[in-house]
């Protein structure tokens, strides 16, 4: 399991059968968050503001290697989500005034916009499979968000919410 600690903000990763620290990460001025294992458990990837911008890093699970940037976004990062397979994070990250999602292929060190511009969109899920992403989007005429689907290329979008109001964190069923 990968937490950061709240009395000093630490990255922390603890051996699930017997509660022993495998590693930590000292934060001393940076800020982390969200830690999230690859579906493996062979890699963790987390936001912290090290670079003076939040944004994502990835590092083995054991903490064999120091943490990578993945990512150089002028405003920074959040919501990172592992694919299936573990090839692929999505995240959100803000472009132009808008929270779009993005991509970092992890094979080919290449990150790809995948969101619609001039719209929120945000809080990337992934199906079992990894081939279709739910997210949170502004971009019906309803106020508040809805949840859409899209093909995990950006293709293929469409709205399956219609209530008013705020309507987020999708997630899918594991079958």
């Amino acid at each position: 399991v990968a937490y950061v600690g709240s009395y000093d903000g630490n990255l922390y990763a603890v051996n699930t059968a017997d509660g022993s620290k495998n590693w930590s990460f000292p934060t001393g001025a940076a800020v982390y968050s969200s830690p999230t294992l690859s579906p493996d458990g062979s890699m963790v990837c987390f936001i912290s503001d090290r670079s003076k911008k939040r944004q994502l890093y990835v590092m083995p699970a054991d903490g064999s290697q120091p943490p990578k940037m993945i990512t150089d976004h002028p405003i920074g990062v959040q919501e990172p989500a592992w694919s299936p397979n573990g090839n692929t994070i999505a995240y959100v990250a803000y472009d132009a005034g808008f929270s779009q999602i993005y991509l970092y292929h992890l094979d080919s060190n290449a990150t790809e916009a995948i969101s619609k511009k001039r719209v929120h969109e945000g809080a990337p899920a992934w199906s079992p499979k990894g081939d279709v992403l739910a997210f949170v989007t502004t971009s019906t005429t309803a106020q508040g968000t809805q949840v859409g689907l899209m093909k995990a290329d950006g293709s293929q979008r469409r709205t399956i919410t219609k209530a008013e109001g705020w309507n987020t964190a999708p997630s899918f069923s594991p079958d």
